[in-house]
């Protein structure tokens, strides 16, 4: 249906058009072949489900690449980039376990 087409040639496009130097990779087929998957074909409450559903792979695939962007800006040898480094990873699991549970 164009309720679900729609969504899927957005994500492709902006993977299409996407620039070398973004954070997205050009021509990559993981985010259009992944709503698919996640977008149910049914009407009505199940949009929210839906919302859920693609606001955990956007938070789960963006925050990563925005702590690694922050640690990075440490040297390799710091023991400050280790101690965010292991706090964030453990603050990580720990929000997102206790969504999961909750």
């Amino acid at each position: 249906t164009a309720m679900n087409e729609i969504p899927i040639l957005v994500t492709f496009a902006i993977y299409l058009y996407a620039h070398t130097a973004s954070v997205f990779i050009q021509y990559s087929s993981t985010m259009p072949s992944m709503l698919p998957v996640l977008v149910t074909y049914d009407y009505g409450a199940t949009f929210f489900n839906n919302l859920q559903r693609l606001m955990g792979v956007t938070f789960g695939n963006t925050l990563p690449l925005l702590l690694m962007s922050f640690i990075e800006l440490f040297a390799c040898s710091s023991y400050v980039r280790f101690a965010i480094h292991m706090t964030s990873i453990f603050v990580y699991y720990v929000c997102f376990t206790f969504m999961y549970y909750s």
